[in-house]
């Protein structure tokens, strides 16, 4: 029996996702392991719907759609349940998968017991038009828009992951603990919403099956390559971005059970850390880590901001 799915969610992906759903139509023992793929198309106003429609043509028995009018990636991805596979993997309308990504996957966690979710590596592939400093800002964001490498170089090099908590692009997540959170209310968050950028469900989605006793494991025996535009650096987008996540991340530590004392140590950390960051900006000529540092001290504010308010 195949044990994986995939949902993509588009909100006008007509430039990415024939890019992206060549990719899956390509990738080794597509058959044996792959279900079918659902694209959700969520309140698009681009023409994503007719691109999508020409590869159901192509392949009605591994390919569908379904049409979400309430914009927020949190809405699009409750239609997992129309998939029945042990496996529900979210993927993004602009990433593109390795020819041996799924076939890695299924063996790392076959191998691996108790896991309820992972993620493969996830490479930023930048667009046209990134200057030296562009490509540091991107190292700087690779962990807020779910990359581990901000290069394929990177990657291949076996530099350090930049990220290694759940996200988003590429999350495999067993269907039953899925089902059980959707029936018990869902995420609160969101997520991207047009140009709204509030963030943190995929934590809480992840969150829940953890606290279910499944074990959360990175696999960076197997990538997928995520396509990253100029817009996505650039100061504005930056900076929506990290607010976005930063009210996902109080939001999600307002569930906690002892929310009360975590607020004051949090706070009082992030203030240490606000002092911090500075000093280490004096010794270090790095523009990645000045830019990093930079980042940080920032969204340690925001959040102390938020925590303060709430």
């Amino acid at each position: 029996m195949k044990e994986y799915s995939i949902i993509i969610c588009t909100y006008n992906g007509s430039k990415n996702i024939g890019k992206v759903l060549d990719s899956i139509l390509k990738i080794d023992s597509l058959n044996l392991l792959l279900d079918k793929i659902l694209i959700v198309n969520n309140a698009s106003t681009d023409n994503v719907g007719e691109i999508i429609d020409e590869y159901i043509k192509k392949d009605p028995k591994l390919i569908f759609t379904e049409y979400e009018p309430k914009q927020g990636l949190t809405y699009a991805r409750m239609h997992f349940k129309s998939l029945n596979t042990k496996w529900i993997i979210f993927l993004d309308d602009d990433n593109i998968v390795d020819s041996q990504w799924l076939v890695n996957m299924d063996k790392f966690l076959k191998f691996n017991l108790n896991v309820g979710v992972a993620n493969s590596a996830c490479v930023a592939v930048p667009g046209d038009g990134f200057s030296s400093l562009d490509l540091d800002i991107l190292y700087a964001v690779c962990p807020a828009i779910a990359c581990t490498h901000s290069s394929i170089e990177d990657y291949k090099n076996k530099k350090k992951t930049l990220i290694k908590f759940p996200f988003g692009a590429g999350l495999f997540v067993l269907r039953e603990p899925l089902i059980d959170y959707l029936n018990n209310g869902w995420t609160t968050n969101i997520g991207r919403q047009g140009d709204n950028l509030l963030s943190g469900e995929d934590g809480e989605i992840a969150n829940y099956v953890i606290a279910k006793g499944y074990k959360y494991l990175l696999n960076c025996d197997a990538y997928i390559l995520h396509l990253i535009p100029h817009k996505r650096i650039e100061k504005d987008y930056v900076e929506k971005l990290s607010y976005g996540l930063s009210v996902g991340y109080v939001n999600a530590l307002k569930k906690k059970k002892k929310y009360r004392i975590l607020k004051r140590v949090i706070i009082i950390r992030n203030l240490f850390l606000i002092i911090i960051f500075p000093i280490k900006q004096m010794f270090t000529n790095n523009s990645r880590k000045r830019i990093v540092n930079k980042i940080e001290i920032e969204s340690r504010k925001t959040i102390n901001k938020l925590l303060k308010s709430k």
